[in-house]
């Protein structure tokens, strides 16, 4: 289980990185193309990493397998579990 504050995405900076890298953001490539650029404007950073996201558009196209995949990313996996 990834911690928070040891997530490999903490921050706007970090997220372009993985968002344009097919190897390190691979869990980002299961969302198609719209979807991803979607969930990305609607993810919002704080000093301490992620502060919020858009579950809707993780429910709606990703298994719960792949959700939490990419929730790894922020430190967020545990989440996977409210996902409507």
């Amino acid at each position: 289980m990834v911690d928070i504050s040891v997530a490999p995405i903490q921050s706007p900076q970090d997220l372009v990185v993985y968002v344009h890298d097919p190897l390190r953001g691979a869990p980002f490539y299961h969302l198609p193309a719209e979807k991803r650029a979607e969930f990305v404007e609607t993810l919002r950073f704080t000093d301490a990493g992620l502060a919020s996201l858009n579950f809707r558009i993780l429910s709606e196209n990703l298994s719960d397998s792949q959700a939490y995949e990419l929730l790894t990313l922020f430190g967020w996996q545990s989440m996977v579990f409210s996902l409507p």
